[in-house]
């Protein structure tokens, strides 16, 4: 649905976006009915094992905190990040970020390759997009931006790591280096549809609609079925009392999605506008 407070909600949930360390510590464990003896003998083997089947199954049953202790007991660090990847993907896959994010980190932080940190910092940006509480989001962006700056020591003009990292600037207390950091991804990909989307929300929430517009302008010649950028396309040009063109525009809207909340959302605006 589409309304003025995705504008406000945008950079914090974009894309995208985010982890959490606090709250796996907090997640529920689940019933084992496995014996201490046969936990442990699960968690020295199954990374080892090459991640058959039946080890799949049985970490399958084990709580978060025997997973973490599994990891803890492989000593080669690529079969630990490779230990620590699969069970991201695992918690990934049920929708459990936070879980994805901390399991993802204890790879990165075991085998620092680039990918092993873009995907930690990736997830932590992924969890970060879901926070409840502030006390919680400012965790979570700080350790994507950690994995993500290290990202750019390795791959100093990697863009989606430079997007990233300026969403997580725009959405704290830093908002121009984010616009910094968006502008350099733009001088490297003009075309970047990411880079000018977040880059045309930053204009909007600082109430530049002129370089706003201008921003979701680029992205609409890019991509005609973009309905999220036409919408704030829209309201760019209501806001710069370009009456008409924002109507086409918000017409537009209700062409590439015809769910009853955005077509209520819009006519609502529309009304604001005859």
């Amino acid at each position: 649905m589409f309304n003025s407070r995705p504008i406000i909600l945008a950079i914090g949930a974009v894309v995208l976006m985010v982890l959490m360390y606090l709250v796996v510590l907090m997640l529920a464990e689940k019933e084992e009915d496995l014996s201490i003896a046969e936990t442990t003998a699960v968690d020295v083997r199954a990374p080892e094992s090459g991640f058959s089947t039946e080890n799949a199954a049985k970490w399958a049953e084990l709580s978060i905190n025997q997973l973490k202790d599994s990891v803890d007991l492989v000593e080669n660090h690529e079969k630990k990040a490779n230990f620590a990847h699969y069970l991201s993907n695992r918690y990934s896959g049920d929708d459990q970020i936070d879980s994805a994010a901390y399991f993802q980190g204890l790879a990165a932080e075991s085998f620092p390759n680039e990918e092993n940190l873009l995907d930690a910092g990736t997830e932590y940006f992924k969890a970060f997009g879901i926070a409840e509480d502030e006390t919680t989001a400012i965790y979570l962006s700080r350790r994507s931006s950690e994995y993500l700056k290290k990202v750019l020591v390795l791959s100093p003009s990697h863009e989606g790591a430079k997007t990233m990292l300026a969403i997580l600037a725009i959405a704290s207390d830093d908002p121009q280096t984010g616009v910094t950091l968006l502008r350099e991804v733009l001088a490297i990909n003009p075309g970047n549809a990411d880079a000018l989307y977040n880059l045309g929300v930053a204009a909007l929430q600082a109430g530049d609609f002129t370089t706003a517009s201008q921003q979701f302008e680029k992205i609409v010649v890019l991509d005609s079925t973009q309905t999220r950028a036409y919408f704030y396309l829209a309201l760019s040009y209501k806001e710069l009392g370009r009456k008409e063109e924002a109507r086409a525009m918000f017409e537009k809207v209700k062409e590439l999605d015809s769910s009853p909340e955005v077509q209520a959302d819009v006519d609502a605006y529309l009304d604001e506008i005859k």
